[in-house]
């Protein structure tokens, strides 16, 4: 009878010991995922410079990079279903949205030189079905 009972606790704490392995992984991906938006999202909130657009675009590059997003024939980021990055901006007012490629390609300097002090916002986010930012549209305003 102790034997039935000893195993019985057994299969009872190797499924809680599971349960809560799986339930700390869902949690700190959340929290990674929400720092994650986070350093985006902090630049939704007000007007930002083209100066602040060129530290966006760099970080957007860098997660590429980190996650090692393939490139098209363009040189242009290919969207992927979970970890890429792509920034948007729109400087003319009756203009389209250009990638952040476009932009790093004409170099990255001339765009401070231009909009650095100008001001865009932010006019749309889109996010991945894991809940990370997956592209950012900004539209100069002044």
């Amino acid at each position: 009878m102790k034997k039935i009972i000893l195993v019985i606790v057994s299969i009872i704490i190797i499924i809680l010991a599971i349960f809560f392995n799986w339930y700390y992984n869902v949690s700190k991906e959340k929290r990674l995922i929400k720092n994650y938006n986070a350093e985006y999202e902090i630049y939704t909130n007000d007007n930002i410079t083209g100066v602040d657009i060129t530290t966006l675009i760099n970080k957007a590059i860098d997660n590429n990079e980190k996650y090692s997003v393939l490139k098209n024939d363009k040189n242009t980021y290919i969207e992927d279903e979970n970890n890429s990055m792509k920034i948007y901006v729109k400087v003319v007012a009756d203009g389209e949205f250009y990638p952040m490629e476009a932009y790093t390609e004409a170099g990255i300097n001339k765009f401070i030189k231009a909009y650095g002090g100008a001001l865009f916002k932010c006019t749309s986010i889109e996010y991945h079905s894991n809940g990370k930012i997956s592209k950012m549209n900004f539209e100069i305003i002044i």
